[in-house]
C-alpha cells in the first residue's frame, strides 16, 4: 500500500510553485497535508482489518475429534501438529483445504 499518490503530489506542486502562486513554505505544507491524507486514509483501512481481526476468536481445542465441527479460527492438534481452521468444518485436518498447518511436528 502506498501513501503517496505521485500525480496528486505532482500536480499540487504545479499548481504552487511551477507558476509562481506559491511560496516554498505553501508547497511544503501542501506535501505534508497532501502525506498526512495519504496516511490518515491507509490508517483508517489498517483499523478495519484490526477490527476484524480482533473480533474473530482464537481457540485451541485440543485434539482433533473426527466428526466434531470447528469454527473458522479454531486450533486443533492432528497428527503431531498443530492445525487452524479457514472455515467452519468436520473435515479432518490434511485432508483438504479447510485446514492450514500452523505448527510443523518436530522431529524425534
Amino acid at each position: 500500500m502506498t501513501l503517496i499518490d505521485p500525480q496528486a503530489l505532482q500536480r499540487t506542486f504545479d499548481a504552487l510553485f511551477d507558476d509562481g502562486r506559491g511560496t516554498m513554505s505553501e508547497v511544503v505544507l501542501a506535501a505534508i497535508l497532501h502525506l498526512a491524507k495519504g496516511a490518515e486514509k491507509a490508517i483508517a483501512e489498517q483499523s478495519k482489518r484490526i477490527d476484524a481481526l480482533e473480533r474473530t476468536p482464537f481457540e485451541y481445542t485440543g485434539v482433533h475429534t473426527a466428526g466434531k465441527t470447528y469454527r473458522r479460527g479454531q486450533f486443533a492438534t492432528y497428527a503431531g501438529g498443530v492445525w487452524f481452521a479457514k472455515c467452519e468444518t468436520s473435515q479432518r485436518p490434511a485432508n483438504g483445504s479447510d485446514w492450514v498447518l500452523a505448527v510443523k511436528s518436530g522431529v524425534r
